[in-house]
This record gives C-alpha cells, structure tokens and sequence, in this order.
C-alpha cells in the first residue's frame, strides 16, 4: 500500500527530484496509528465511508496546518477552505471550519510533539473497518533553511 502511495506521490510531480523515501525505525510509531488515534474523538461523527473520508480530511489538514505559525498557517487555511469546496465554487461553511479548528487545537494539545508532515493518504474500506496508509516527512519540515 504504502509503495502505491509513493509511486502516486512521485508521479504528481510535488517532491524535489532526487527525494528519498526511508522506511521508519523499528519501534518508531507509524503515522497512520498515531494519527487514528488523533482522530479518534471525533470518529463518532463518521458514521458512514464519505463521513469517514471527509474526517480524514479535515483529519490530514488539520495536522499540517498545526505545524505551521503565522502568515503561512493562514494561507494554508484558506487554501483548505477554497480545495474542500472547489466543485460549489463557495468556501467552507463556519461549521466545518469550526471542526477544523478544533482538529488543529487538538493536534496542539495532544499531538504537539509530533512534527511529521503528512504527504499522502491512502483510505480503504474491507466489510467493516477502515484501513488507513500514509506517507508523511521524518521529523519537522517546517522550518526555513
């Protein structure tokens, strides 16, 4: 799962050529566990796979948004506000901007060590559970060089 992920992430042309992928250290938590268990208070709401994708979403946006400070977290949050919505043509309504700043304040709270940058998701559905694949950056990609 986690080589289809990079294989789409390659070929979407973001990463810096000559990007290398490295596996995580043994006993070093996957970002995939620790973002489900970020999560996981809100999971009451996915009630359904489309609920469950639109959280992890947010979920993902959230996460990223949280690592950044200033003029940079504002421009991302409105660039979430106008990609979640770009088939309407309208922004997100305050209610689900709302949940994603709750998703960013928890992040903040709970999670606030955890430096990592999500890249890419991967959400798949068996009979009665979801299954959650990411690829995300070593440590903190945040800073300026």
């Amino acid at each position: 799962m986690v080589a289809r992920l990079e294989q789409q992430l390659r070929a979407s042309g973001k990463l810096p050529e000559g990007t290398q992928f490295v596996c995580r250290e043994d006993g070093a938590a996957k970002i995939s566990a620790t973002f489900l268990r970020f999560i996981e208070p809100f999971q009451y709401a996915a009630t359904n796979r489309k609920r469950m994708e639109t959280l992890v979403g947010l979920g993902v946006a959230a996460w990223n948004i949280s690592l950044f400070q200033g003029a940079k977290r504002q421009e991302m949050l409105t660039e979430v506000s106008k990609t979640m919505f770009s088939k309407t043509g309208q922004s997100a309504p305050p209610d689900m901007m709302a949940v994603l700043d709750d998703l960013i304040r928890h992040k903040e709270r709970l999670f606030a060590h955890d430096r990592r940058l999500i890249l890419s998701y991967q959400l798949d559905v068996t009979r009665d559970q979801y299954h959650l694949s990411m690829i995300s950056t070593e440590g903190d990609e945040t800073q300026d060089p």
